[in-house]
């Protein structure tokens, strides 16, 4: 009898630590789901930092979300629709992170600076005719479609101290971007579709030319080597910067040179851009520009406000930095034309072809020396997140 009791005992004891088991492990896993769902939910919460700051009028997800494996991953809902391409905004958005059956819901508010439109442009057309065909830009564009949009940088302004004047070109000229992809997004001030209209926003605040004074340039140093009304510079590798004095109306030709330091084609500061090219460049055979380390500055690709560039070959012509132009007519290469960093062109940009424009962040958040940009660079911050759940309620039991 007494055996039976034990025996009973045992199985009674057996069956109740199955049990207690069991619901541990239960816990255990459903514990393992709520905190890879909370670290879903971070990932959600800076994958929607990094398109904001792509795109400050991102919506979110689409409902479904977004999967990080077979059985989690993140949906991002904004709130609030208001957005901009000019100024700060507080963006409100729901970001769910789901692992399996847990579930974790994050409320999370971004401080979204878009930046200044010309800083954060791979291309940047400050006026007249555009025509850029059969190329890649990675990156964005901003293009002044409309008159009464441009702040022209004027250095002898306000006593010689400059300032940004409104001004822009007279008359809008074509803008035209066939066979051309573009990754980015365009910014415009119509309501015409260039590339992909997907890809392409209105803008309503103004475009500022980014500050030029070269004068610094013409001191004497170990970094650069100056060359006055050279005409032609054939076969050249240079290490330092070039600085070339032209006089108004002289032309240069550069034929297959390479300029590590990159090159500044000095124009006084008391020129007006908007008049048009001070100078003429062609370039002959193969060229490169900047990608060195010896040279007044690392971002100077080819800067030089007041000239216009030609092609006279079907070689490669590389620049690697900033490239700050008057104008182009016919850059043509049948192999390859690339800037690593940015374009600006400040009056009409005519036939860039076979092109590949690559916007550099080290470039313009670090511009050479005489250049600055009326605005800074994107940044977005998350100011507020706190759990999203449900109340309990607890019954009144009188105690």
């Amino acid at each position: 009898m007494m055996t039976l009791v034990f025996t009973g005992v045992l199985a009674l004891l057996a069956v109740t630590f199955g049990s207690t088991v069991s619901v541990q492990m239960q816990l255990a896993r459903d514990d393992v789901k709520s905190v890879s769902a909370e670290l879903m939910a971070q990932s959600g919460m800076e994958y929607a930092r990094v398109q904001l700051l792509r795109s400050p009028a991102w919506n979110g997800t689409d409902p479904s979300g977004i999967l990080v494996d077979d059985v989690g991953g993140f949906a991002v809902e904004r709130i609030n629709p208001e957005s901009s391409w000019e100024e700060p905004t507080y963006v409100e958005t729901e970001i769910s992170g789901f692992r399996g059956e847990g579930l974790f819901v994050v409320n999370a508010e971004f401080y979204v600076v878009p930046g200044d439109l010309v800083r954060t442009s791979a291309l940047a057309s400050l006026g007249g005719e555009l025509d850029v065909k059969q190329s890649t830009i990675l990156g964005d564009i901003t293009v002044a479609d409309q008159l009464g949009v441009i702040y022209d940088w004027i250095p002898t302004a306000n006593g010689g101290a400059g300032g940004w004047v409104l001004g822009g070109p007279d008359s809008l000229g074509s803008i035209d971007f066939t066979n051309s992809t573009l990754s980015g997004t365009l910014r415009k001030y119509t309501n015409t579709v260039y590339i992909d209209a997907e890809q392409e926003v209105v803008v309503d605040g103004p475009i500022y030319m980014p500050q030029w004074n070269l004068d610094s340039y013409l001191t004497p140093g170990p970094d650069r080597v100056i060359y006055n009304n050279p005409g032609t510079l054939e076969g050249l590798t240079l290490e330092e910067t070039a600085v070339v004095i032209l006089d108004p109306g002289a032309s240069l030709t550069l034929d297959d040179c390479s300029f590590r330091g990159g090159m500044v084609i000095y124009v006084e500061p008391t020129y007006d851009l908007r008049s048009g090219p001070r100078n003429e460049v062609t370039l002959k055979h193969s060229n490169l520009f900047g990608g060195g380390a010896q040279g007044i500055h690392p971002s100077i690709g080819l800067i030089a406000p007041a000239a216009q560039f030609r092609y006279n070959s079907g070689q490669e012509q590389s620049f690697y930095g900033l490239c700050y132009w008057n104008a182009s007519d016919h850059v043509n290469s049948g192999q390859l034309f690339q800037v690593d960093g940015q374009l600006i062109i400040v009056n009409d940009g005519f036939q860039v072809m076979h092109a590949t424009l690559i916007w550099n962040e080290n470039v313009v958040r670090d511009p050479p020396p005489g250049i600055e940009y009326q605005g800074d660079m994107p940044s977005v911050d998350i100011t507020e997140a706190y759990e999203q759940y449900e109340e309990i309620e607890i019954p009144d039991t009188g105690y």
